[in-house]
């Protein structure tokens, strides 16, 4: 256990120095999968998912204000 410890005090350690290469690989191996037209095809499916939660959220929030007034209606 007490070698497990000290192998991820040293990989926190060294971490300034080794993860910036490996997150400089990682999006070089995204950049080879990953096309613009993938990225469009996601922004223009999720703005209209966007615009539904939004109306669902403005509707939601509506009847929670018709429920208070009339909850104060009856008192």
């Amino acid at each position: 256990m007490k070698i497990f410890k000290s192998i991820i005090e040293f990989l926190v350690g060294t971490s300034i120095i080794w993860l910036p290469i490996v997150a400089s690989i990682i999006v070089e191996k995204l950049c080879e999968i990953i096309t613009m037209n993938h990225i469009m095809t996601v922004v223009y499916i999720s703005i209209p998912v966007l615009i539904a939660i939004l109306i669902k959220m403005d509707i939601d929030e509506m009847k929670a204000e018709r429920r208070k007034g009339d909850g104060r209606k009856a008192r």
